[in-house]
């Protein structure tokens, strides 16, 4: 294993590590739907998610379940491949971060039947010249989830450095 790789599985291995942590004590601690209030805008709330990103499918079908699954393991694998063929540091921890992330919600769904969700963010009268109202509220997340998105959000931070930086040229000349 190259050493840019072994830095990437260290940092997934990490996220794995406190996502598993921080679930496991929010289980033993908290009743489901349970909020207790850490500071402005942020409490910690239990939440069992049953279905996908932000919910969805949380009340589908075993078949749908079922294609989620094979669907989940489909991104997995194609993540993995792409993890194995980056070659630099910086990609390389952000797929870690990606996959650390994903093994831990994975785990949850075997521990739980369900994703453990328990950082809840919210804003209380929220006014912006586009946008008013009274509440507004993201749905729960946890430390897995947020590491899928740096993960993600470094990714794409890199292609588009990459994409909009010079060439190397080659030392020889063309003849």
């Amino acid at each position: 294993m190259r050493s840019v790789h072994g830095q990437g599985v260290i940092l997934g291995l990490v996220v794995l590590a406190l996502d598993q942590i921080s679930k496991g004590w929010i289980v033993a601690n908290f009743h489901p739907l349970e909020t207790r209030h850490l500071v402005p805008h942020l409490d910690f709330t239990l939440v069992f998610n049953r279905g996908i990103s932000f919910g969805l499918l949380n009340s589908g079908s075993s078949m749908q379940l079922v294609g989620l699954g094979a669907l989940l393991a489909t991104i997995f694998l194609l993540l993995m491949w792409q993890f194995w063929s980056v070659s630099t540091r910086f990609p390389a921890f952000c797929y870690g971060a990606i996959l650390g992330g994903a093994v831990g919600n994975v785990v949850d769904r075997f521990r739980y039947g369900a994703v453990v969700d328990f950082i809840d963010f919210s804003i209380k009268n929220l006014r912006l010249p586009f946008y008013s109202t009274t509440n507004w509220h993201w749905p729960a997340f946890n430390i897995a989830d947020s590491a899928i998105v740096v993960g993600v959000a470094g990714l794409l931070f890199y292609q588009l450095h990459q994409s909009h930086s010079p060439k190397k040229v080659s030392g020889k000349r063309a003849r």
